[in-house]
């Protein structure tokens, strides 16, 4: 929400509710981001009938230095042709997809 969303909430319940309000400002949250290198290990099952569904995602996030280039960089280390190369832009889209609803991190 912004600012003006809050003003006019504020502006309610003193009207409506006739309560006198002590405003502050905003808390505001933010995104969490990797401060240090870390490995996942991720299996996915879902039987559903019939084949049903199963993925197994290995890999690492570590941050990247100040002064890259760019905010996420995908480095694609499979070898010996286990996982068809048609999948790995499908994974790439899918952490692209995903930066912008990391979890979130209460500021304190």
């Amino acid at each position: 929400m912004g600012e003006l969303h809050l003003e006019i909430y504020v502006e309610r319940i003193r009207r409506e509710y006739k309560v006198d309000c002590i405003v502050g400002a905003p808390k505001v949250s933010y995104r969490e981001a990797p401060t240090k290198e870390v490995t996942f290990n991720y299996k996915h099952r879902k039987q559903t009938g019939g084949a049903g569904q199963y993925a197994h995602v290995v890999g690492k996030l570590m941050p990247l230095p100040p002064d890259a280039p760019e905010s996420f960089e995908f480095v694609n280390e499979v070898t010996g042709g286990r996982i068809p190369s048609e999948y790995i832009p499908s994974v790439e889209k899918g952490f692209r997809r995903a930066l912008p609803k990391g979890p979130v991190a209460v500021s304190r």
